[in-house]
């Protein structure tokens, strides 16, 4: 059996600040005995185009940074939106990326979650910088960024928008599927609070005289009509509350942790969290994992469209109804150094 969203995920957002601090709380106070050193963390990664009216480009990207410095790991899955997305989404992939790797001597001297968060949110900060210089028009393009940091045992999970981060944490009675993110949605009471603060208005996109489609936040008629609330980009929604700022989260990982799936919401739009780790579970080998949950979601996306099932829409309008999402996955598998090896360790040290 499992259990899901553990932080408070993206199932129900009421009650979201109470249930975020009780949880990380419990995440703290786990018992010592389980946290064995992180000996490595193994990455995969596969991404595959969408289809459907006018979709030329996969605006997905990912990046996969094994031991890019003593003892850290980094990966993370970008999600690129409107004409400029794939520009957005390998933008931002590319300043992040080279952040961290010319910033060594910076990412060793981090003592403390608030420094290695702090540090985390520069790199979002430099990227909307970079953007914001590049000569692209990002007026209405940008991407959602799901991104985590592991330092040693600590594992800082950088969010923004409606891609997700699943753990998979296995004890002695029960399997967890815990939901490490939460969505970005102009429904979800603290972001809309923000947007209508300053200025913007939420609602739906109406077509012949109907709602169609999820919330979006506007400036007015025209637009911007984005339906997430933080993103990379999107410049002219940032008049309006949208914002660049990741949200961080952070947990001590312990040798019950086996593995974390991280993806772009193709994904999650048609494979629940149990169902992605109990489909990780199955699946051998580990190279091809990553590849595996994207055909399977593929397959997934052509089935709804074949039955055309309303939730299977990729746009608000009708002659935008059917068609794939990008799809990108990225696995992490942890190895933790055991009580023999640790012993073995301590005795070559001294």
């Amino acid at each position: 059996m499992f259990l899901l969203n553990w932080f408070g995920g993206n199932s129900n957002q009421s009650g979201k600040n109470k249930k975020k601090k009780k949880k990380q709380n419990v995440v703290q106070n786990l018992n010592k005995t389980l946290i064995n050193p992180m000996k490595e963390i193994k990455l995969f990664g596969h991404s595959k185009m969408g289809y459907g009216p006018k979709k030329t480009e996969c605006q997905d990207s990912y990046c996969t940074m094994e031991r890019f410095t003593e003892d850290c790991y980094f990966f993370a899955v970008y999600d690129g939106h409107g004409s400029s997305g794939k520009e957005a989404s390998q933008a931002a992939n590319d300043y992040i990326q080279t952040f961290l790797e010319k910033n060594p001597k910076r990412i060793k001297a981090l003592q403390n979650d608030k420094q290695r968060e702090s540090f985390l949110k520069s790199a979002f900060k430099n990227a909307e910088a970079k953007l914001r210089s590049s000569g692209i028009d990002y007026s209405n393009s940008g991407t959602c960024a799901i991104s985590i940091f592991v330092v040693k045992n600590m594992c800082y999970i950088a969010n923004l928008g409606d891609s997700r981060a699943v753990l998979f944490r296995q004890t002695a009675k029960e399997k967890l599927a815990i939901e490490l993110s939460y969505d970005h949605k102009p429904t979800r009471p603290d972001e809309k609070e923000r947007i209508i603060r300053c200025g913007g208005k939420i609602e739906r996109l109406i077509h012949d005289g109907q709602p169609v489609g999820p919330y979006r936040i506007w400036a007015d008629d025209e637009g911007p009509g984005i339906a997430m609330t933080r993103t990379l980009g999107d410049l002219q929604a940032k008049k309006i509350g949208l914002i660049s700022e990741p949200e961080v989260q952070h947990i001590e990982l312990t040798k019950q942790d086996k593995f974390m799936v991280i993806g772009s919401d193709g994904v999650w739009d048609v494979m629940s969290s149990a169902e992605v780790c109990g489909f990780v579970l199955k699946h051998e080998p580990k190279e091809s994992v990553a590849e595996a949950i994207v055909t399977e979601c593929r397959s997934r996306w052509d089935e709804m469209n074949k039955q055309k099932k309303t939730n299977s829409k990729i746009g608000d309008l009708p002659y935008l109804k059917f068609g794939c999402d990008d799809i990108t996955a990225v696995i992490a598998y942890f190895t933790f150094i055991d009580e023999l090896e640790d012993n073995y360790f301590q005795q070559q040290r001294y």
